[in-house]
C-alpha cells in the first residue's frame, strides 16, 4: 500500500483551497521494488508541479 501526499511548495501562492487538500493515493498490493515507488513520485510530481510528492510506505 503506497500513499502519495502532495504538499504545497512553500514558495508558491496557495490559490485554490481543494487545490490544496489533493492527495493521490496509489494501491499496489505486489510492489517489487522502491524503484517503482520512485517513478510513481516522479510521475506524479510531473502531474502537479505545483505540489511536492511525499511518499507514505506501509507493508500490508
Amino acid at each position: 500500500m503506497i500513499f502519495i501526499y502532495l504538499k504545497h511548495k512553500p514558495n508558491e501562492i496557495k490559490t485554490d483551497q481543494r487545490e490544496q487538500r489533493k492527495t493521490v493515493q496509489t494501491e499496489t498490493r505486489n510492489t517489487k521494488t522502491i524503484i517503482e515507488c520512485v517513478q510513481r513520485i516522479t510521475a506524479v510530481q510531473r502531474k502537479y508541479r505545483r505540489f511536492t510528492a511525499v511518499m507514505k510506505y506501509s507493508r500490508v
